[in-house]
């Protein structure tokens, strides 16, 4: 069963179908879905204004203007922010609301084509414990027909790990591809 599906967001254009992809998953599967942004502070003495305050704030902002654009087929988005780096807050957020699938978008903002994962969502595959769903820029949900199951280390760490594909293949007929 998929409960919790997570989309960490960018800012690269395939943003929002990238959102709306994970909708039209966790309405299937009845989910809720929780969109985040990490975001960096520096601190510096002296400054007037609380930096880390500004930049919550904006992230938030933009989080909600990324949820407005588009339709939430009446699924309740959740909006997260988080100080601090992207992979370190995905698994204290997975810690607090048990992530079962985060949703991808293959490439980052790298200019280098062939690179299929970026930076961040290589990061993301590599550094969490959390099943991973990467989503073709501008693809639209539809039932899945077939499936590509990548793993690391041959090894299903942790056991429950295939949990989200065997939900989704109790609802669509999917050729699994390992």
């Amino acid at each position: 069963m998929i409960n919790h599906i997570l989309v960490p967001i960018g800012s690269r254009e395939s943003t929002p179908s990238t959102l709306q992809y994970a909708i039209g998953l966790a309405k299937e599967m009845g989910a809720k879905v929780f969109v985040f942004r990490a975001y960096k502070a520096l601190s510096k003495a002296g400054t007037l204004i609380n930096v880390n305050e500004l930049l919550e704030r904006e992230t938030n902002l933009y989080i909600r203007s990324i949820i407005r654009s588009v339709d939430t087929k009446g699924i309740d988005v959740k909006v997260i922010s988080a100080k601090g780096g992207t992979v370190q807050s995905i698994n204290e957020i997975d810690d607090e609301l048990s992530i079962d699938l985060i949703v991808l978008p293959p490439k980052s903002n790298s200019v280098k084509e062939e690179v299929f994962l970026g930076m961040t969502t290589g990061s993301i595959v590599k550094q969490t414990k959390i099943p991973v769903l990467i989503v073709p820029e501008y693809q639209t949900f539809k039932p899945f027909q077939a499936a590509l199951v990548a793993f690391k280390s041959g090894k299903l760490d942790p056991p429950d790990v295939l949990n989200p594909l065997k939900a989704i293949t109790n609802f669509s007929k999917t050729e699994i591809n390992l």
